[in-house]
């Protein structure tokens, strides 16, 4: 019975991921909600510590750690969590995100990522914010 339960949650996470729709969006620009699902996929966002709202809503001013303004996605904040630092990202920043040009905050400190960091980011006006 365990067994066959969580056969059924890895299945129903896996298929959120790959059933979200972005069209259905409106807050902000199709090419910025596919960045944020490109994100959560690259980063295992179904076992981040916090990743409420995440590919459930079409509103993805309000997932966790999404900031926007004048309809566009302006703040990243995924490395803090209720007093503690880190939300339990893995894997790589993927290179899409400097796409989303009116980010000007990204906060993903005390994660568990790999790889480097896309050159793309910090040109412009981004605010990259490293753990002290």
């Amino acid at each position: 019975m365990l067994k066959t339960s969580l056969i059924i949650i890895l299945l129903s996470t896996t298929l959120k991921a790959q059933a979200f729709n972005c069209s259905t969006v409106t807050q902000i620009p199709l090419t910025e909600c596919e960045i944020l699902v490109t994100l959560y996929n690259s980063t295992n966002g179904e076992n981040w510590t916090r990743n409420s709202g995440w590919l459930e809503t079409n509103a993805p001013c309000g997932w966790y750690g999404v900031t926007c303004n004048g309809g566009h996605v302006s703040e990243l904040d995924l490395g803090y969590y209720k007093g503690t630092y880190g939300n339990n990202l893995t894997g790589t920043i993927p290179s899409e995100i400097w796409n989303l040009t009116n980010l000007q905050s990204l906060y993903l400190y005390s994660n568990q990522l790999t790889g480097i960091i896309p050159s793309e980011l910090g040109n412009g006006n981004m605010e990259i914010i490293q753990p002290s």
